[in-house]
């Protein structure tokens, strides 16, 4: 899809017209960068499948795209570089029962760069380049953890399982801990649930929140090329046979008032972090 074709489609949506402003410079970032693919099957569904209930994701493409840089680093870094930071509990430790034969066992995997030859301390080449990563691990693990516990005590507003963070490894059979791949693997399934859970929950900036209240609170009207755009979808159809038109599950098409609630609903998800904690938006 072409900037132009998908400018054109972001300008037909039923949004206000000062939120369809303010996503015009985020909607050409992004074209640039990566083409902003995942926004044109967006945009496709809410105009072309008529799936209006995804709106509020436009929301979180245009005022959630200045993410906090260690979210940015937890989404892409790698989840070995996570052990050892990342909180472990062993469910023998909770038992009273004899663990030498467990703890027997507990070795440490093997570490691939000490079966390579060469000088100990011999930096290899590396294949890919992290200049501005995150340097502090730990930091991530404790700002995952932070805003994890938020959700987790504000399950009434947002649909979080009570999953503890911890990854919690049980005993073999045997009595003896469980082989480094099944180890690692517990690890990585637990990281990427909550990648899941953080890139459907993320906190929006203090500014672009108070902009959006002030949208709502003015009532302002959705733009009116959605109006003309809808009209034309109409006139389409009725052009079509009866049983077309059947065939046809188009979902209800809505107007300011439909738009006002949703906005309504979508400010009173929102959260945004300030003096070190995550506040909940109490406005609506």
């Amino acid at each position: 899809m072409s900037y132009k074709h998908l400018q054109r489609q972001f300008r037909r949506l039923p949004l206000p017209q000062p939120i369809i402003i303010d996503g015009g410079p985020v909607l050409k970032r992004h074209y640039l960068a990566s083409g902003a693919r995942q926004f044109a099957q967006l945009l496709n569904a809410i105009l072309v499948d008529e799936k209006y209930q995804q709106l509020p994701k436009v929301l979180d493409f245009i005022y959630k795209d200045d993410k906090p840089r260690w979210l940015k680093e937890f989404k892409q870094i790698p989840y070995k570089q996570l052990k050892g930071k990342w909180p472990v509990v062993h469910m023998i430790d909770k038992l009273n029962v004899d663990k030498s034969v467990y703890n027997a066992y507990d070795r440490p995997p093997v570490v691939v760069a000490d079966m390579i030859p060469g000088e100990p301390g011999t930096p290899l080449p590396l294949l890919r380049h992290y200049a501005n990563q995150y340097n502090n691990v730990a930091d991530i693990v404790k700002n995952v953890e932070q805003m994890y516990h938020f959700l987790l005590s504000n399950r009434g507003v947002f649909d979080v399982t009570r999953d503890p963070m911890e990854v919690v490894h049980f005993p073999s059979k045997f009595g003896t801990v469980h082989h480094p791949a099944t180890l690692d693997r517990v690890l990585r399934n637990r990281i990427t649930k909550m990648r899941h859970v953080f890139q459907e929950y993320q906190p929006i900036p203090k500014q672009a929140l108070d902009k959006l209240v002030a949208i709502y609170r003015e009532s302002t009207p959705i733009n009116k090329h959605f109006a003309r755009y809808s009209a034309r979808l109409r006139a389409n159809e009725e052009c079509k046979s009866a049983s077309v038109r059947n065939l046809l599950r188009k979902e209800f098409v809505p107007d300011d008032n439909d738009v006002h609630e949703m906005l309504q609903e979508y400010l009173r998800a929102q959260f945004f972090r300030q003096d070190g904690k995550y506040i909940l938006n109490s406005e609506y």
